[in-house]
């Protein structure tokens, strides 16, 4: 699984794991808002979950399980009517004047609170947004779709957000993960390895940080943060001693690294002889070209003295 989805849905479902334990309940009825055509939050939950999105996913207009709504007017749902509402990386890419809506509809249909996630908007995290999507624009020659939104519409600053949960009276906790050098790291490398089709190279690099870095992900400068919204919840900061507590918390080892930029080492590799194996066929190509412009010059020349 790309590791950006994996550090995202992992971490929400540690934390839905802890609020059952804490709540003694086997099963939630959950909404996530935002959902994508994949369904990545049911890979790793049994509970009963529904998708929304703004608009129509084709692969799921005949799943019962998915409609369609605007997360800002929740009109048709009850208050309260899921047990838990998720947001992974969907609050910075709804327009700055309407997230007070946002926050205040996906709290108000849910029962315990709701599990929210975005990158952090800060001039770090910012920076490493713009070098990542100007990669992407040098390799495809367009924006990336998602990145392009972040830059318009704005990361959400932490402070603005708290401050808006304090004028609702929302009782929150959160924790960042994801350091910031290691998300552009590993972004570059597998945007470099899309470009030439290494597929089962993009694999090995998710590989090495789903197995082996996330669980020690943490850094001075974090890419995302993640926020429990409390409702109903007796003890919401046991959830996030609980949550830090599921974490390994080993040393983000040299070794894992040192894999890395082995990865690196090979993805440039890849790349050259992808490049070389261009020129080869450009060269092939031109040679051809050669032939055929001067099979035309010999026959033209042969016209000529028949003539």
């Amino acid at each position: 699984m790309v590791f950006d989805q994996y550090q995202r849905y992992e971490t929400i479902s540690r934390m839905i794991s802890i609020i059952k334990r804490q709540e003694e309940t086997e099963k939630f009825k959950i909404l996530e808002v935002g959902a994508n055509a994949q369904k990545t939050l049911s890979n790793f939950i049994s509970d009963e979950i529904f998708f929304t999105d703004i608009q129509e996913i084709e692969e799921l207009k005949d799943d019962d399980h998915f409609f369609v709504a605007d997360a800002t007017n929740l009109d048709g749902i009850e208050n309260d009517e899921y047990d838990i509402v998720v947001a992974s990386d969907v609050f910075e890419h709804v327009p700055r004047q309407l997230r007070d809506a946002f926050l205040s509809e996906i709290y108000r249909v849910s029962k315990y609170g709701v599990i929210m996630c975005f990158p952090i908007g800060n001039e770090v995290t910012e920076a490493a947004e713009r070098k990542v999507n100007e990669r992407y624009k040098e390799l495809f020659g367009e924006d990336h779709r998602w990145l392009i939104e972040h830059i318009e519409n704005g990361l959400p600053v932490l402070a603005d957000v708290e401050k808006g949960f304090g004028k609702n009276n929302i009782e929150y906790v959160k924790i960042e993960h994801g350091n910031i050098d290691i998300w552009e790291k590993f972004q570059t490398a597998s945007l470099d390895m899309l470009a030439i089709q290494q597929y089962v190279k993009i694999q090995k690099i998710d590989d090495i940080y789903n197995r082996n870095i996330y669980e020690s992900d943490f850094g001075r400068n974090n890419y995302r943060v993640f926020y429990f919204l409390n409702k109903k919840l007796g003890d919401p900061k046991m959830l996030i001693s609980e949550l830090l507590n599921s974490f390994e918390q080993k040393e983000t080892s040299e070794k894992y690294l040192r894999q890395m930029e082995e990865v690196e080492r090979s993805c440039i590799v890849s790349q050259l002889a992808y490049t070389s194996g261009l020129m080869n066929q450009l060269v092939g190509i031109i040679a051809k070209q050669n032939k055929v412009i001067s099979d035309l010059q010999n026959r033209i020349e042969m016209d000529r003295q028949d003539g």
